[in-house]
């Protein structure tokens, strides 16, 4: 049986029988919602790799592609604003999502000036926040396939 620290430490695959659709980020140093994002976004076929803050975050992006980057605002060693920052610098295009228990700290026209889709208050229903987020990905465009 795995426990929750076993699958925060890395991607957690799609079920069997249903192959990787989408690839997203989550960069949270709550490593009880990086595994709780794993299990819902599992299910609907979504590949999910962590990092518990946004140094890691970055690491994760030069390495490699995701659809979608699901973003805390406070963490250590980067935040993720300034995390949301740095990929916007460098005209990285992929979509972000905050998901934070201080969004009451945060102007949200600041948080639509680096391209935030959304931006949920911790405490959200995980279910609710992955048939959320599995329409976000169905809605970007996606370039075809070779």
């Amino acid at each position: 049986m795995s426990t929750s620290d076993d699958l925060a430490s890395g991607p957690v695959e799609p079920a069997p029988n249903l192959p990787p659709r989408f690839r997203i980020l989550v960069v949270d140093d709550d490593p009880q919602v990086c595994t709780l994002m794993q299990i819902f976004l599992r299910r609907v076929g979504v590949l999910v790799e962590t990092a518990p803050d946004g140094e890691a975050g970055w690491e994760c992006l030069q390495n490699q592609t995701y659809d979608l980057v699901v973003l805390d605002l406070v963490m250590p060693r980067l935040s993720g604003l300034d995390l949301a920052r740095r990929i916007r610098s460098h005209s990285l295009t992929v979509p972000l999502v905050v998901v934070s228990g201080d969004l009451h700290q945060f102007d949200r026209s600041h948080l639509q000036s680096l391209q935030i889709l959304e931006a949920f208050e911790k405490g959200f229903n995980f279910q609710e926040l992955s048939r959320r987020l599995e329409a976000l990905l169905l809605a970007q465009p996606r370039p075809p396939s070779a």
